[in-house]
């Protein structure tokens, strides 16, 4: 499968604002090629009769940590980072345990 979406991978840290309210804040973690394939209709539908609203399935390079506290962002490439897509993590497979490939199931913010 081709790998053709630069997708930067990041973590959440929880810190508080100058008002001491809550905030979070994304730092990146790692950046890669993955490949990006929306669900067709007949893999949403069984996809949501095992979990909550998977839109896609993204493959990438093996990334030790990968977790569903993640998120995957496409960033735009104009130098101001402005974020394209959005995909919330509902699970990453290690695909065969080779620790050579990750299928994330993802769930895209719109």
């Amino acid at each position: 499968m081709k790998r053709d979406s630069l997708l930067t991978v990041q973590i959440v840290t929880a810190g508080n604002e100058l008002s001491g309210e809550p905030a979070e804040t994304w730092t990146t973690e790692a950046v890669i090629w993955c490949s990006v394939k929306p669900l067709s209709g007949r893999e949403y539908v069984a996809a949501r009769q095992l979990e909550s609203s998977v839109t896609h399935t993204i493959t990438s390079e093996y990334i030790d940590g990968a977790n569903p506290a993640m998120r995957l962002v496409q960033l735009s490439s104009d130098g101001m980072d402005t974020v394209l897509r959005q995909f919330h993590i509902d699970s990453v497979i290690n695909v065969d345990e080779g620790n050579r490939e990750l299928l994330w199931r993802a769930i895209e913010v719109v």
